[in-house]
């Protein structure tokens, strides 16, 4: 079992195991409330190389949309390497009246390596957990590769990680 398998193993039992029973919308939800992973080098280069995971579809235009803002904002960068302004914060799907379920990424330089930070406010675990941690190893790949960096960690901080019943 690699390591993918081995953190949706871990994250299954926590919902199976500590998970509050919630109704959102009508329906029975089990949630982990404010849930934090840390990815580092190893899980960031099996989502990359594994074939198992190089499929993954879900949204494909939030992934275009995150990645295109940071490789614009590489001048930012090689301007103020160290710079807390590089800060992705993406409105729901064009509807300012709604908040986005990913809140914010934020990548950040330090101890020459890149270090991605994200936000997410509600994530559904069956629907988008995979595809998102992809996305966000994907970006560190490209962000480590403009700016010659070490790929360092990506923190993810998960207000609501929900499985729907």
């Amino acid at each position: 079992m690699n390591k993918i398998d081995r953190l949706m193993r871990t994250i299954n039992n926590a919902l199976e195991n500590y998970a509050h029973l919630i109704v959102v919308n009508n329906q029975k939800t089990l949630e982990l409330y404010n849930y934090k992973i840390i990815l580092n080098a190893d899980y960031i280069n099996e989502f990359l190389v594994n074939e198992h995971y190089a499929n993954l579809i879900t949204d494909e235009i939030e992934r275009f949309e995150i990645i295109q803002y940071f490789v614009h904002q590489i001048d930012k960068f090689r301007k103020d390497l160290y710079s807390r302004q590089i800060v992705y914060q993406p409105k729901y799907q064009d509807n300012e009246n709604l908040a986005a379920c990913l809140s914010c990424v934020q990548c950040i330089v330090r101890h020459n390596r890149i270090d991605i930070h994200v936000f997410i406010r509600s994530q559904n675990f069956d629907n988008n957990f995979l595809y998102d941690c992809q996305t966000f190893s994907i970006l560190m790949e490209q962000m480590s590769k403009l700016l010659s960096r070490k790929i360092g960690f990506i923190y993810i901080n998960i207000i609501s990680l929900h499985k729907i019943l």
